[in-house]
C-alpha cells in the first residue's frame, strides 16, 4: 500500500506513471482470481447508500463485501466510498499515467484514505500489497482463498 504520507503518496504515483503498458483492470482481476475469491469483474458494488461501478467486486455469500476500483480520476472512488456500509471495504488502484497533471484530484483520493473512508490506495508498483490486503480482508470475513483451501487439504 502507498504510504499515508501525502508526499510519499504523490511520489509513488509519479513513479508508477512510467508503467503505462499495464492493463490494471486485468491485473486487479487476476489478483482476485489467483486468490480464488468469488468475484465479479466490472459490476456495480451495492452498499447501504445505493450502488456504484467497481472494477472488481468480491462477494461473500452473494453479497458484495469488497470493491476495488481502478481510478483515472477521483469520481469512481468517491462514488464507491459513498455507498459503502460499515461491513464493506473499498480499495483504490491509481492509474499513475493519467494522474501526472492532476495533483488536486490525487489529493482528493488521499483525503478519502486519510479519513479512512477507503481502506487502501495502490498503484502498479504496489500490487503485491494489494494482494496481501485483499487476502487479509478475506480472512477477516472468513472467505477461504484458494491458498487456504489447499493448505487445509494437505494438513
Amino acid at each position: 500500500m502507498i504510504p499515508l504520507d501525502l508526499h510519499a503518496f504523490l511520489t509513488e504515483v509519479r513513479s508508477a506513471s512510467a508503467h503505462t503498458d499495464h492493463d490494471l483492470e486485468a491485473e486487479v482481476a487476476g489478483v482476485v482470481r489467483d486468490l480464488g475469491l468469488p468475484h465479479v469483474v466490472g459490476a456495480d458494488f451495492v452498499g447501504s447508500g445505493g450502488g456504484a461501478p467497481a472494477s472488481v467486486v468480491v462477494t461473500n455469500r452473494g453479497m458484495p463485501f469488497l470493491g476495488v476500483v481502478v481510478c483515472r480520476e477521483p469520481e469512481p472512488a468517491e462514488a464507491l466510498a459513498a455507498v459503502t456500509s460499515m461491513s464493506q471495504v473499498v480499495l483504490v488502484v491509481i492509474d499513475g499515467h493519467r494522474w501526472r497533471s492532476s495533483w488536486p484530484a490525487l489529493r482528493r483520493i488521499h483525503s478519502l484514505w486519510e479519513r479512512r473512508v477507503i481502506a487502501g490506495v495502490y498503484t502498479v508498483l504496489s500490487l503485491d500489497e494489494l494482494r496481501a490486503d485483499i487476502e487479509r480482508f478475506a480472512l477477516l470475513r472468513r472467505i477461504p482463498t484458494r491458498r487456504q483451501v489447499l493448505r487445509s487439504r494437505t494438513a
